[in-house]
């Protein structure tokens, strides 16, 4: 069985394993999957990772409870095998097939597949038994002990796996505007450093004309300022500050945003320090600002906020998160209010927009792990997860209202002292 969200790829799959001695089902969602496993055996299950509703993790799990003899085959476009394994944990899945893929290597995973499905039902069967060793309790809670211990380092791993994905792949889709905010500023100090060079060479023009009339000793004042005039040395020299002030300008533009960019993707930057949390959302405004411009006017109220223990760039990465998703559910003509307000023991940020509000039948599933309601290629269904996962972690709290028709309000608290 194949299982995708897109018809073009199932059908791709079809065509490929034609050739293949086996019946191929196909299935266009994790529900309609497990539907089709309720009547009838399946060997061998292709199955997608990033779909609505049911992602592919959610559905091989329930598959390998469900049906242990049926073996699922991974199929991504979205990473490579070691970030498929971290995004699937402890999830058994019998092997990875990137895409696009190549037929000889489909047709040999879905065969391995097979066989692995028949030694499984034939040991079943025979009803193996494996000796398993009688141990004390003392030994028992040990190992149990050694098993949490080693699950919460994979779930750490994963964690900070998914973090810096997530992050990267925001990046990804912020690069065009942030190469369109950079190249404004660059585009006008280029035209102002041609416009100067003009310049230079007309006073050179007259600071030789000058020096010749010095020369036969026939310069007198109206030749001068007939020269002047020629060369339109007052207009020049008016025009340079002009120029030379803007152009000190767009330098500064690019190095703002070249510094926000540097600080919202520095990995290394994983102390706890003190912030100010409002600077981070200025910075993070600047970088996000193509994505908003032609959608949202932001109005800002910021409070008076005392520097904030906790590690930045993660939580401009979660103003990052929220901002871009308050854009792209405005159309046009929307407004993003951002407010901050503080107590003695917490800030708080509030992020609205008046975007249309998420529909109550979802509401409490924008935070699950790639559940998205944007098309295929649209944003991978972590943006907020993982957002809600930083704030956890710096022992806060992230909640959203929201009413359709009206819009949406997230609200993050944040403790001023850190509790690590």
């Amino acid at each position: 069985m194949c299982v995708g969200d897109e018809p073009q790829v199932l059908s791709a799959l079809h065509r490929s394993l034609h050739n293949y001695p086996c019946t191929v089902l196909v299935a266009t969602s994790g529900q309609q999957a497990l539907d089709i496993l309720s009547t009838r055996k399946v060997e061998v299950i292709l199955v997608d990772i990033c779909m609505p509703q049911m992602s592919g993790n959610q559905l091989i799990e329930q598959v390998n409870r469900l049906y242990p003899d049926t073996i699922p085959i991974v199929l991504s476009g979205q990473a490579d095998e070691k970030m498929v394994s971290q995004i699937l944990g402890e999830t058994f899945f019998h092997q990875y097939i990137p895409k696009p893929w190549d037929d000889e290597q489909l047709i040999e995973l879905v065969g391995d597949a097979f066989k692995k499905s028949e030694s499984q039902v034939i040991n079943r069967a025979l009803e193996i038994d494996t000796e398993v060793p009688e141990l004390s309790l003392d030994e028992l809670a040990s190992e149990k002990r050694q098993e949490l211990q080693s699950a919460l380092e994979t779930l750490q791993r994963m964690q900070s796996a998914l973090v810096q994905n997530e992050k990267m792949s925001a990046i990804g889709q912020l690069s065009a505007g942030v190469a369109h905010e950079i190249n404004n500023p660059i585009a006008f100090v280029s035209s102002n450093l041609d416009i100067l060079q003009d310049y230079v060479t007309d006073i050179h023009g007259y600071l030789e004309a000058i020096d010749q009339l010095l020369v036969t000793q026939d310069l007198s004042l109206e030749k001068d300022n007939s020269l002047r005039a020629d060369f339109e040395i007052d207009s020049i020299m008016q025009d340079i500050l002009i120029l030379v002030q803007e152009s000190k300008e767009g330098v500064n533009r690019v190095t703002r945003i070249i510094e926000s960019l540097r600080d919202f993707s520095h990995i290394d930057q994983v102390e706890i320090q003190p912030a100010d949390i409002n600077e981070g959302l200025e910075k993070t405004l600047k970088l996000v600002w193509n994505e908003i411009k032609s959608r949202a006017k932001v109005e800002r109220e910021y409070g008076d906020l005392p520097l904030v223990s906790c590690r930045i760039g993660q939580i401009d990465q979660v103003f990052m998160n929220l901002l871009v998703n308050a854009a792209q559910i405005i159309e046009t003509d929307g407004l993003i209010r951002i407010k901050t307000t503080a107590d003695e023991d917490n800030v708080y940020i509030y992020i609205s927009d008046n975007g249309g509000g998420i529909p109550d039948e979802i509401q409490e599933r924008i935070f699950e792990a790639f559940f998205t309601t944007k098309p295929v290629g649209f944003g991978t269904g972590l943006g907020l997860t993982i957002s809600k996962s930083i704030i956890e972690r710096h022992r806060g709290e992230l909640t959203v209202e929201s009413k359709e028709g009206i819009g949406t309000t997230f609200r993050i608290v944040l403790p001023i002292q850190s509790a690590e």
